[in-house]
């Protein structure tokens, strides 16, 4: 057990300053989110990511985000057998996590509009909006 641990930004922390129970479940569970273990899981979509990576070269670049990028990087190594599932990777491709999930499921209900739209169609779930703004002006 180390005496430190590495918070959501990559900055250390000491496990010993954690003066509360709250403290060390919090510096406790930033260590264990950073830890991605997905490996099989992922494994068990090859061409569903191999699918995925085609129709995310195809897009225009002004329907790419920031995240979809990071997707089709981390679907490419994966692919490959590299397997970056490390560090905060899980993090970093939430939405490619959920895409695949909901694949067991009806439908995915997000209000992530961006990248579910473009991650549902490739991987073959039924992606609907849900729209926030629409919600609160009620």
């Amino acid at each position: 057990n180390s005496d430190r641990a590495e918070n959501i930004q990559g900055n250390t922390v000491s496990r010993k300053g954690a003066s509360s129970p709250v403290t060390n479940r919090f510096v406790k569970s930033m260590t264990l989110n950073t830890k991605c273990k997905i490996i099989k899981f992922m494994e068990s979509f090859h061409s569903d990511l191999q699918k995925l990576v085609n129709a995310l070269h195809s897009l225009d670049s002004s329907e790419m985000t920031k995240e979809l990028y990071k997707i089709r990087d981390v679907a490419e190594l994966t692919i490959s057998g590299k397997f970056p599932w490390k560090g905060h990777t899980c993090r970093q491709v939430g939405d490619l996590i959920i895409g695949l999930q909901s694949k067991i499921g009806q439908r995915l209900i997000s209000s992530n509009s961006k990248e579910h739209k473009q991650l549902s169609v490739p991987l073959g779930y039924n992606y609907q909006k849900f729209s926030v703004t629409e919600i609160r002006s009620k």
